[in-house]
């Protein structure tokens, strides 16, 4: 298919060349005076151009009207045909004027000028304009304050292989307009296949963050690609429709050609924490530019060429800091894989849109050729890097996975060791029922209970919290146990100095809180507390002094209160999970809730306080009297 357009393009008008007449030498003047339409005009004070064509980054840019002339011959050959105008692709609006009549206008004048996108065209002439001898052609062309140029429209080639007006018969202009459009597509096949993968790999990295939720880096990456390839695939589709150059969808286009650029700035600062913030900066500049170049383009707004090159500038800026940072902390092989990918992508974008424009190098000696394939090198580079990035992001996801898998591996031993300890302290003692329930938030919580049978037949129950969570709070949980094991005194307030001074030193700045209490056979209950949830008796809130919690500093003397317990009424001590829990509402369960509860058993509190919203480690301990 390719080698039968470029067969039809090359050879048919070779075959045909004696039929078609091509305007050569052009003169142009700004500025706007109907009578430059005439053919018996003099324009030798003019100066001489090339052909009219689209404006490129390599030229320089123009706004406003000017004209442009040109002379030939017409070959009586060609007399009596039906003939056609063939025009390479020009923006924005123009007319074409042949011996000083107009026969063809691309756009509108009035009631402002307004065109739609430029494309390949035959304008058919009208029987008597020309005949065999000279022929004078004149056009009137206006562009407006901003660049048209823009990549996104660009990068599908539709718009390429420009050539000078031609006068031929009208179905061979027509045919040959078709050719070079589809020609050009088949021509540019290679970047169209590259922005399909851009968008692939897009995509899959969305859906990647989408189905795990585990890292934005694969969100940014994702919506980075997706944009850069959007941009292009949505001007190709505008290309081709009746939509004006400028209208709203298109300068949007405009905009997100630039902001994928930000976009990729983000993700670069979630694989580089070193550059986080310099990098957020560059994207918040990155988007204010884009939504100033969209609006520019939008409203034909004129900024400066050199400010709509600051997003490359910073863009090119922050993929070469980003990886010369990754190279220099050496991270393993994935992150010099992905730093080279990132500095290849960064030396093509510079190479293409700023170095090869200050050595003046033609637009055609940027690109790759392959036979009459064209190829781009960034959208080479780019997918590159996406391919590398979105493997790079998957390797460091499953070393992840493995890593918070020996976590996990660990966390749960660590659960059964704390599970042990826990359980291998409770006791029985005679005339006394103890109930409790004991619910983690995570794999390992920071709350605890001891109960220790005392040789006089009284029995000794603590209730406890860790500030703090994880593995920091398991560790002093056990180290508590340890400590309990070696105190020989069974007084609350002695238990409780002595728990705090073992504790000094070892919080890493937190603390510890702690109520004890000593049940005696008589009924007698004695209480100390280190700054812990005051138990209830029978429905009612138990008054004791909140002491200072443990581990704060040494020394610390604890009160004790007493009271006398009844047969059958509950007395029960509770961790803050349980007072804390909230609903999806964020109401606590509250003090009022927990009092109206404190009557039933150490479980049915328990899964109360966890059905209305657990967010922290539930204890709970209930104490009866049978005798």
């Amino acid at each position: 298919m390719i080698r039968l357009l470029a067969l039809l393009l090359f050879i048919l008008p070779l075959a045909a060349q004696e039929e078609v007449v091509s305007f050569e030498k052009w003169r142009v003047m700004e500025g706007d005076n109907p009578q430059w339409a005439e053919p018996g005009f003099d324009d030798s004070a003019w100066k001489a151009s090339a052909a009219p064509r689209r404006h490129s980054t390599a030229q320089p840019f123009f706004a406003g009207t000017r004209w442009y002339r040109a002379k030939t011959h017409l070959p009586a050959s060609l007399a009596g045909q039906k003939l056609a105008l063939a025009m390479s692709p020009l923006d924005e609006v123009f007319d074409i004027y042949l011996n000083g009549v107009r026969i063809g206008t691309h756009g509108t004048w009035e009631p402002y000028p307004k065109a739609v996108f430029p494309r390949f065209q035959a304008f058919r002439i009208p029987e008597n304009v020309i005949h065999p001898g000279e022929i004078v052609i004149a056009i009137r062309r206006w562009t407006g304050q901003s660049r048209t140029n823009v990549a996104a429209f660009s990068s599908s080639g539709i718009l390429q292989l420009p050539h000078p007006p031609q006068i031929g018969p009208a179905q061979l202009m027509i045919t040959n307009q078709e050719l070079r459009t589809a020609s050009n597509l088949n021509r540019y096949l290679f970047n169209l296949l590259g922005i399909c993968g851009l968008f692939l790999v897009g995509a899959t990295s969305l859906a990647v963050f989408f189905a795990q939720r585990s890292s934005r880096r694969n969100l940014w990456l994702g919506l980075a690609l997706v944009c850069e390839a959007l941009a292009p695939m949505m001007g190709l589709a505008i290309t081709f429709s009746n939509l004006p150059l400028r209208s709203p969808l298109a300068a949007m286009v405009t905009g997100m050609q630039h902001f994928s650029s930000a976009l990729f700035s983000v993700f670069l600062a979630s694989i580089c924490p070193r550059l986080k913030r310099p990098l957020q900066w560059s994207a918040a500049v990155q988007t204010l530019i884009s939504v100033l170049i969209a609006i520019s383009y939008g409203s034909e707004m004129s900024i400066p060429f050199l400010f709509q090159q600051a997003v490359l500038w910073i863009a090119i800026t922050a993929a070469a800091a980003t990886a010369a940072v990754l190279l220099i902390e050496r991270d393993g092989t994935h992150s010099n894989l992905l730093a080279g990918a990132v500095l290849l992508q960064a030396a093509a974008q510079a190479w293409f849109s700023i170095i090869s424009l200050w050595l003046g190098v033609p637009d055609q000696n940027r690109y790759l050729y392959f036979g009459v394939l064209i190829l781009d090198p960034r959208n080479v580079t780019r997918l590159v890097l996406a391919v590398t990035a979105l493997w790079v992001l998957y390797l460091r996801h499953r070393e992840e996975q493995q890593r918070q898998a020996s976590l996990g591996q660990e966390l749960a031993a660590a659960r059964l060791v704390q599970e042990s300890l826990l359980k291998g302290t409770e006791a029985r003692t005679p005339g006394l029922t103890v109930e409790v329930a004991y619910l983690p938030a995570s794999e390992v919580g920071g709350d605890f209970y001891q109960e220790l049978n005392n040789d006089d037949g009284s029995l000794l129950v603590l209730v406890g919290d860790v500030s703090g969570k994880g593995m920091r709070a398991a560790l002093l949980v056990g180290h508590i146990s340890g400590a309990l094991s070696n105190e020989r005194s069974r007084r609350p307030a002695e238990v409780l100095a002595h728990l705090n001074d073992s504790l000094v030193g070892k919080t890493s700045g937190g603390f510890v809180t702690c109520c004890c209490a000593r049940f005696d056979p008589n009924g007698t209950v004695t209480l100390a507390n280190a700054g812990h949830l005051p138990p209830y008796a029978g429905g009612v809130e138990v008054e004791v002094e909140s002491g200072l919690p443990l581990g704060v500093v040494a020394g610390v003397e604890y009160d004790e209160v007493r009271m006398k317990l009844g047969k059958a009424v509950p007395f029960v001590l509770i961790s803050d999970g349980v007072l804390e829990a909230a609903n999806h509402k964020q109401e606590l369960f509250g003090f009022d809730r927990t009092r109206e509860i404190s009557g039933q058993s150490a479980q049915q509190i328990a899964d109360a306080a966890k059905q209305w919203g657990q967010n922290d480690d539930i204890t709970v301990v209930t104490v009866r009297r049978t005798t």
